[in-house]
């Protein structure tokens, strides 16, 4: 395969030059060059000047960023995969380290001594087309990013619900005590007022009967305890066959 082919069929592949058409992607391609990492080596540093686009072409890059604590790994960049655009097009600093993970080939667009506002002012078809497919893809990465905080907040509340249930009756665990109970007093109306509750001999039946029997006893006290209880009040099985209400 010639080289510009190569570049063209690499190029078509990625989502910013996707709706590129043929003749376009060879216009890209001519002010593209390959760029090859030993690795480990430093692709581009944090806070240096964005001048191109990069394609994976072989290999792997890493993406980290500098840290009180240490370095942070942000990605890891495979064959077919770009990065470095929302910098160029933004025309901000690069924003974080990135570094060969593996002996590596790129492409590089636009390739070194060409300037990018040069190209797109020769050719602006091409860069309207570009920049409308940038703009398209940082559009659907926020709604991504934030389908995924909406999707963790819930994962988040359903687990912290589970931390604070007592598996065996369905009430409150003593955790809602330890970790609820201070910050959420505030809200409450009126006085407030917390009832320790502990059946006389129940120890006898776990004895006498067995512990799944005693484990019957004390889901039907808290079915009876959750019963007389207001909607705004709180039931607890603190620990054992100990019992709280708020």
């Amino acid at each position: 395969m010639h080289v510009q082919d190569g570049i063209v069929e690499l190029l078509r592949n990625v989502e910013i030059f996707s709706k590129l058409k043929e003749y376009e992607l060879d216009v890209i391609a001519r002010y593209s060059e390959y760029v090859g990492f030993e690795e480990g080596r430093l692709i581009y540093e944090e806070g240096s000047v964005a001048d191109c686009i990069y394609i994976v072409d072989s290999g792997e890059v890493k993406v980290i960023r500098d840290n009180q604590d240490g370095d942070i790994e942000l990605a890891r960049i495979i064959i077919g995969e770009s990065f470095g655009e929302l910098e160029l097009l933004e025309e901000t600093s690069r924003n974080a380290s990135a570094f060969a993970n593996t002996k590596t080939v790129l492409l590089a667009f636009p390739r070194k001594g060409m300037d990018l506002k040069e190209i797109f002012k020769k050719h602006p078809d091409i860069s309207a087309r570009i920049i409308f497919k940038f703009i398209a893809i940082v559009a659907s990465r926020i709604r991504e990013v934030n389908q995924l905080a909406n999707e963790k907040a819930q994962w988040i509340r359903e687990l912290k619900k589970q931390l604070l249930t007592d598996k065996l009756t369905g009430l409150f665990s003593n955790s809602y005590i330890d970790e609820e109970l201070a910050k959420n007093l505030p809200s409450f109306p009126g006085n407030t007022a917390i009832i320790m509750i502990k059946p006389d001999n129940f120890k006898t039946i776990n004895d006498n009967y067995g512990h799944e029997i005693g484990d019957q006893v004390l889901q039907l006290m808290a079915i009876f305890l959750h019963s007389v209880m207001r909607e705004e009040d709180i039931a607890i099985r603190y620990r054992g066959d100990e019992f709280s209400a708020i």
